[in-house]
């Protein structure tokens, strides 16, 4: 990404913050429609106040499991070390998979199981999951299933961001975090941008260093370019007005490219639905009509957007079916844990009266 604007301030409150995003939108033209953060509520009210519902907010999922691993060490006990690393280590990859999980239904399911896992090991940790992140509101903000829509790269952490703050102390302002700020200014207009003008000239003319998706890119384009024309001219094709291309690796499957005039943005292919990135589908189609362009800097669009309305239904839909799916479960758990409470006290019963029997022939004995 690229820098667009810069805050200076001193003050930490929301009103800076809240004006700064709002100037943004009005004089650079800007349209928000996710926004990737810390867990700050001030970042959090700033955004809702200044933007409104309609931006959808993203926790950074690196800082959230770098939260939950503190809390896992703190909350999760045992007298045994070896059972306490194990149980830690779980917990851990529970929590992992239940943010990474696609799935929105199998994510409740997960959240189910890790409830059952928490009452039996650690009721702390399951109290401060239910508080900060079990709520519906707080799982929109910090669970991959809640973001399959989000068809731009790297949105899920703001590391790159913090990168980014890296280079500028260390580089750009050579360590002296109490510059004047004419000076900072100054680094911000002239070095700061220059760098990035290279950075993205570089990026545009494919020189210098290059990240690892921009070396996959340069070899799915030597791939694509390898390949001859009679190849080429089989597996991409026109089929009722829509941009088809027959899977290099699978004889039997059809990808669909999406038009706009001659711009091309999306593919239904999986690499692109994980990735979000340029797939060999597209540098075919290319291949074959020369008209066709690439989004400026690669920023596909998703393969089916729905409406605001048709998508807020559609999870409150999913969202009504997937509660009572947990109600239900919920209480399957309680009735087993009746069910095993009421074993219990007929197993105590009949123990105390065995042992009252034994009692009885033991005196009984010794009488004799």
């Amino acid at each position: 990404g690229t820098p667009v604007a810069f805050l200076l301030t001193e003050d930490k409150t929301v009103e800076p913050l809240q004006e700064w995003l709002v100037s943004v939108e009005t004089y650079a033209g800007i349209s928000y429609r996710y926004i990737t953060t810390d867990d700050s509520n001030v970042e959090y009210k700033a955004i809702k106040q200044g933007l409104g519902d309609h931006v959808r907010i993203h926790l950074c999922l690196w800082h959230i499991a770098r939260a939950w691993n503190t809390q896992i060490k703190s909350r999760v006990k045992h007298d045994n070390p070896v059972k306490r690393q194990h149980l830690q280590a779980e917990a851990r990859k529970a929590m992992h998979d239940i943010m990474y999980q696609p799935d929105l239904r199998t994510a409740r399911q997960m959240i189910v199981d890790f409830r059952l896992f928490c009452q039996e090991h650690s009721k702390l940790l399951l109290e401060y999951m239910e508080n900060n992140y079990f709520t519906e509101d707080r799982r929109l903000l910090r669970m991959k299933s809640y973001r399959q829509d989000v068809y731009y790269g790297a949105m899920d952490t703001n590391n790159y961001v913090e990168s980014w703050h890296n280079q500028l102390k260390t580089n750009h302002l050579k360590n002296h975090y109490r510059a004047r700020p004419d000076r900072i200014l100054y680094i911000l207009t002239s070095s700061v941008l220059e760098a990035f003008k290279k950075e993205e000239f570089g990026a545009i003319i494919q020189v210098g260093r290059k990240t690892k998706g921009q070396i996959l890119d340069i070899l799915r384009r030597r791939d694509v370019e390898a390949m001859s024309d009679e190849t080429i001219e089989k597996h991409v094709r026109f089929i009722e007005g829509r941009c088809t291309v027959l899977s290099p690796t699978n004889s039997q499957q059809f990808h669909e490219i999406s038009l706009a005039v001659n711009l091309i943005q999306n593919c239904d292919c999986e690499y692109f639905l994980r990735y979000r990135r340029l797939c060999k589908h597209m540098l075919m189609a290319i291949r074959k009509f020369p008209i066709l362009r690439l989004p400026f800097n690669n920023h596909f669009c998703a393969p089916s957007i729905l409406g605001a309305a048709a998508t807020a239904t559609l999870m409150r839909t999913v969202t009504e079916e997937i509660k009572e799916d947990e109600k239900n479960e919920m209480e399957k758990v309680d009735q087993g844990k009746a069910e095993h409470e009421r074993e219990q006290r007929n197993l105590k019963e009949r123990l105390r009266a065995l042992t009252e029997s034994l009692l009885r022939y033991t005196r009984d004995a010794v009488v004799d």
